[in-house]
């Protein structure tokens, strides 16, 4: 991920990756494990995945 903003979020949040299937409508998630307040604004990060996920139409 990409922290395109000005600075890091402040309070203590989740994160989740949300991908949408374009061809039927169908989302898909998984929390994500990070903590957002370490995003430094103009720097690149990976997260690892939480392994906590769901699909819903």
């Amino acid at each position: 991920m990409h922290n395109e903003g000005y600075a890091s979020p402040t309070n203590p949040r989740g994160a989740a990756l949300i991908l949408r299937n374009t061809a039927n409508g169908q989302f898909h998630w998984c929390t994500l494990n990070a903590d957002p307040r370490r995003w430094e604004a103009g720097k690149t990060t990976t997260a690892p995945l939480g392994g906590h996920g769901r699909a819903r139409s």
